[in-house]
């Protein structure tokens, strides 16, 4: 009688102890449900998240406004802005070539500009219906602008190269003009020199 109880006994811990085993286990339905979520039941994951790939590095050339809302728009030839250089070239490949004015506030005697410690440099491009678009207009303390045309013989488009010399700084900019009130303008280079006494170039010509 009591080892058939003891029997009877450890068959009903032996059925629990079962039961509750099963109640935890993790069944394939339970995988397959896990998998779908992303999870693992029961257990944590061992594989760490995938990394952010890391942000591509923004261009060095930047899109500016190269035209200073402070400064008065002149035209060339007018009163005070008697320094001008122009060119023509067809910029937006509208078949039409537009005029390209660099100027600034300067006077000419003789021929030749009298320059001051600064003056406004201004660049506009003139459609031939007299419509007018500023690429520039800054003043520019102990230094000049100088204007070139680049072109492209592949894509045959031309932009206005702007090359900026101050006390320390140099600075290339590309002006892309794509028609009236329509430019994009992107530094190239900028440079800051070294314009300390005894850090620069001497030259000696002619010794």
């Amino acid at each position: 009688m009591h080892s058939a109880s003891y029997f009877v006994l450890a068959c009903l811990i032996m059925g629990i102890v079962l039961s509750g085993c099963q109640s935890n286990a993790i069944t394939p339905s339970d995988l397959a449900a896990s998998s779908a979520q992303g999870t693992t039941p029961s257990a944590s994951s061992l594989t760490p998240p995938p990394e952010t790939p890391p942000t591509a590095e923004a261009s060095q050339e930047q899109e500016r406004d190269l035209v200073d809302p402070s400064i008065p728009l002149a035209v060339a030839g007018q009163d005070g802005y008697e320094y001008q250089e122009a060119a023509s070239v067809d910029l937006d490949r509208d078949g039409d070539k537009e005029n390209v004015f660099l100027i600034a506030n300067a006077v000419i005697v003789d021929g030749v500009p009298w320059w001051d410690d600064g003056h406004t440099w201004q660049v506009y491009v003139e459609e031939a219906t007299g419509e007018r678009t500023y690429l520039f207009a800054q003043f520019v303390q102990l230094g000049r602008v100088d204007a070139l045309i680049a072109h492209d013989e592949s894509s045959q488009a031309s932009q206005v190269i702007l090359i900026l010399h101050a006390p320390g700084l140099w600075r290339v900019y590309e002006i892309d003009y794509r028609g009236v009130a329509d430019v994009q303008a992107q530094t190239l280079i900028e440079r800051t020199l070294n314009t300390r006494e005894g850090e620069g170039f001497s030259l000696n010509i002619g010794e």
